[in-house]
């Protein structure tokens, strides 16, 4: 366990289980969930609830959905038509 500063009657403390606060009678105010959390400033503290492993992991599957979208799409027919359309050239009519 570690345990920050005080600041604003909070103390961030790190457990096995996360980051969370405690009050100076040591009782958790916010309990220990967080990957990281800055000290509290004007009533407010930066937590965060992933880590880079967990983004890298949903990056990954929106590259995989990604690919996943293009090879289906590669599936659907295409049709081409090459019409050669004028109304203002001889022998169309308007």
């Amino acid at each position: 366990m570690r345990i920050g500063n005080f600041k604003e009657g909070l103390c961030a403390v790190r457990t096995d289980k996360g980051v969370g606060f405690v009050d100076k009678r040591g009782k958790w105010v916010i309990q220990p969930k967080y990957i990281f959390a800055s000290n509290f400033s004007e009533g407010m503290a930066a937590v965060c609830d992933f880590d880079e492993h967990q983004v890298q992991r949903q990056v990954e599957e929106v590259e995989a959905l990604k690919k996943s979208a293009l090879k289906q799409a590669m599936k659907i027919p295409v049709i081409y038509a090459d019409i050669d359309y004028n109304p203002g050239r001889e022998g169309h009519e308007n």
